[in-house]
């Protein structure tokens, strides 16, 4: 293979690769409103959130008027979460892990064409 052949490939194999690793970082839940954390925990304390689901540290819900929303909260801390379950109205709450495993396959599928870059 010739080498500047093997530097198009890997040039758009790096684009590829950037592309799904923002894509997973970047993208909010359909037709969910995107809400600051000072935004989410105003609406938090005044009892306006009728759901909550995290993972990691990126969390989806429901607000008490029907519309969804997304925020980033900055740590899960217990403090944080005591206050979740006194606030959430209907106990419809999950604190999950975030997995990479996304990623990490994206990065597998890649491997075959990596090697034959090299090669």
């Amino acid at each position: 293979m010739s080498k500047n052949l093997r530097s198009i490939v890997l040039i758009i194999a790096a684009v590829v690769v950037v592309f799904l690793v923002v894509e997973n970082f970047v993208r909010p839940s359909e037709g969910a409103t995107r809400l600051d954390y000072g935004a989410f925990y105003q609406k938090l304390q005044a009892g306006q959130v009728q759901s909550f689901h995290a993972v990691g540290l990126s969390s989806t819900g429901e607000l008490t008027s029907g519309a969804k929303y997304t925020v980033a909260v900055p740590n899960v801390d217990q403090t944080f979460v005591d206050e979740v379950y006194k606030k959430v109205k209907s106990g419809a709450i999950s604190f999950d892990q975030q997995s990479n495993s996304g990623l990490l396959s994206s990065l597998l599928g890649l491997a075959p064409l990596a090697i034959m870059v090299m090669i």
